[in-house]
């Protein structure tokens, strides 16, 4: 008999989740065990998460969702790779922050050059890129210091699953943006463990035209009927969170398999 395969998730120095692979499909029915609220001491009270309006149906834009939350409407079976994906992300939820950490460094300073390394294998960050990684920002501003790598992030988890992903440049974008996964259209609802695309709350519904700009990108976790439930990398104060999305801003996506 065929033993089934284990897939651990390890937190600081112990393993706290552990996803159970039967056949093709792991079982992810432990996967939200150890995520407490709040996700990480990196959150200041100067930090909020951002919001620059409402949507039709009332909400922010973005909205932080709690682990309550999203175990409601948690898939308990997906593919190895979009199951992967999920839990690289999940790992993350909190790793990062504009802020100091304890050594006076940007806090998650390692864990954002990781990304950038994995995402961008054969180019890495430049020598700029490395310097800011060192440089904590006290400003309450997404994009500071370098830039938006909320798609160099969502790429990384991607490619740690096995799904062959990287962040690069294309032809028919004028910004570096995901690679070697199917592109699906902003009316194809995303599935769990794909890279979601966002239109920002300053932008209309008519500009989903616009195929060549660079978007908020996300890893998604679950769906319902209205909403994506995703982990935001570089979100309020370059924090990584749990965030609830109304698929009315979705721009598209690109799936894991």
């Amino acid at each position: 008999m065929k033993k089934p395969l284990l897939f651990a998730l390890a937190v600081g120095a112990s393993h706290v989740n552990v996803v159970h692979a039967e056949g093709s499909h792991f079982d992810l029915s432990h996967v939200l065990e150890g995520f407490a609220d709040p996700s990480s001491a990196s959150t200041s009270a100067t930090c909020s998460v951002r919001s620059s309006g409402t949507t039709r149906d009332g909400l922010p834009y973005e909205a932080e969702v709690s682990i309550l939350e999203l175990r409601a409407v948690y898939p308990r079976h997906l593919s190895k790779v979009r199951a992967k994906t999920v839990a690289y992300a999940l790992i993350e939820v909190g790793a990062t922050s504009h802020h100091a950490g304890p050594n006076g460094s940007r806090w998650g300073n390692e864990r954002l050059d990781g990304y950038y390394r994995i995402a961008s294998p054969n180019k890495g960050l430049t020598e700029a890129q490395s310097a800011l990684l060192l440089m904590p920002d006290p400003r309450d501003t997404p994009h500071a210091p370098l830039g938006d790598w909320s798609g160099v992030f969502a790429t990384a988890m991607s490619a740690k699953a096995g799904s062959g992903a990287y962040w690069g440049a294309s032809a028919e974008a004028d910004a570096p943006s995901v690679q070697r996964l199917q592109r699906k259209p902003f009316n194809q609802v995303p599935k769990p463990g794909d890279i979601a695309m966002w239109l920002d709350g300053s932008e209309s519904d008519a500009q989903h035209a616009n195929r060549t700009r660079s978007h908020h990108h996300s890893v998604v976790i679950a769906i319902d009927a209205k909403y994506a439930y995703t982990i935001d990398a570089n979100s309020a104060c370059g924090r990584t969170l749990r965030m609830k999305r109304p698929l009315s801003r979705l721009y598209g996506s690109y799936s894991a398999d």
